[in-house]
This record gives C-alpha cells, structure tokens and sequence, in this order.
C-alpha cells in the first residue's frame, strides 16, 4: 500500500513539473494552436520561476510566452516579452531561449517592415542557436535568415541559404519541414516558376495538415 502511494505520488510529481515535462518544440507547437491559453499558463510559470529565482526556466517562460503572443497578433505584448526574457536568458547563459526570443523579435520587425532590424536579430538567433548544439534550431533560424533575405528582394542570397540547408542539414520536425517548403514555393512564385512553387506549397500544406495548428494551415490555404 506505501509502494503504491510512493508510486502515485511520483507520478503527480511529475505531472504538475511546467516547464520541459514535454519538448519546448512541442511546447511551441501548443502556444501556436491556443496562444490565449498558454499566454496565461506561461504567466503563472513566470511567477514561479521568478520567485524561485530559476533564470534558466524562466528565460525559457518568456520565449514560450513571446511565441504564444506572436501567434495572438499582440505584437505590443510580444516585443515587450522579448525584451524581459533576453534579460533572463542572458543571466541563464541560455542559448536556447535567446534563440527562440531573437527567433519571435525577428518576426516582429518582419511584420513591421523593419528589415535592417530583423537582419540583426536573425543573425544573432542563428549565433546562439549555433551555440546552443540544436540543429533543429539553427535549420529554423537560417530559414528565417532567407525569409528576411526574401522581403528585401535578395532572392539570390534567399535561395542560397536554403539550397544550402537542403544540401547539408536535415530535420524531422514538421514545423521546420512546412516553413522550409512554403518559403521556396513564395521564392519561386517571385521569380516566375509556378510550377515548383505550387509543388512546394502543396508539400507544405500536407505536412501541415498532419501534424501543426489551424493557423499554420489556414495561412498555407
């Protein structure tokens, strides 16, 4: 009967931990899908961990909550969580936090226009997400890196960084897979090649159907 209790209470333990009881990529993939939500849960984390003085999770906090901001259209909010949470991650040394934040800033500048700015702040996320170890991270970021190349009108450079990617890099997580499709179908739409660029597209919506959020494919369709 103590076994079982003991048992149970691990269990519990367990379940109630926040933050990394599951990948931060999924984690992601949640706020994308109910940002409101999880704008609230991360809040409550934040709390926590900022009492309990646990810089590393709470600079992780605040880049969950940026995405969840980015996906709720509050881009006020989103530059504001960025800014608090590049404050903790550099006290936590954390590069995976720096880089999903640097990841949310360049799209904030992205949305605005701002391409001298987003330039900056990708290249600092493809620094840290260097760092950091996590190929799936630094695929994200070079991604973004052509994306910022694509707005400014260098498709040249645009398409280098992801021939590049295509030739070197790998990964299996469907976000990456979608954003990576859908850029080289808008890239080859400008240039005039539709029957790629619909290919890729379709590939894209595919993936996102499966596997991500109603706003990933709502904006594919």
């Amino acid at each position: 009967m103590v076994s079982k209790l003991r048992f149970t209470y691990v269990v519990l333990l367990l379940l109630s931990l926040p933050l990394f009881a599951q990948e931060w990529q999924q984690q992601r993939i949640d706020a994308s899908s109910n940002p409101n939500e999880w704008i609230t849960k991360t809040s409550q984390w934040i709390n926590q961990y900022d009492q309990n003085r646990q810089f590393d999770k709470l600079a992780l906090a605040y880049a969950l909550q940026s995405e969840a901001y980015r996906y709720s259209g509050n881009e006020t909010k989103l530059i504001e969580t960025v800014k608090e949470g590049l404050r903790f991650a550099k006290l936590a040394d954390s590069n995976i936090a720096s880089a999903l934040l640097r990841i949310n800033q360049t799209w904030y500048h992205l949305q605005r226009g701002q391409l001298q700015q987003a330039n900056a702040s990708v290249i600092y996320a493809i620094e840290h997400a260097k760092a950091s170890g996590n190929e799936d991270l630094f695929i994200e970021a070079e991604i973004l890196h052509a994306q910022v190349m694509q707005n400014a009108g260098d498709i040249a450079q645009a398409l280098e960084i992801l021939e590049e990617l295509n030739r070197d890099a790998n990964s299996s997580i469907p976000k990456l897979q979608v954003e990576f499709h859908s850029l080289i179908g808008i890239i080859y739409t400008d240039v005039g090649a539709y029957d790629i660029a619909i290919e890729h597209t379709k590939d894209a919506l595919e993936i996102s159907k499966k596997h991500l959020g109603q706003w990933d494919v709502s904006v594919l369709q």
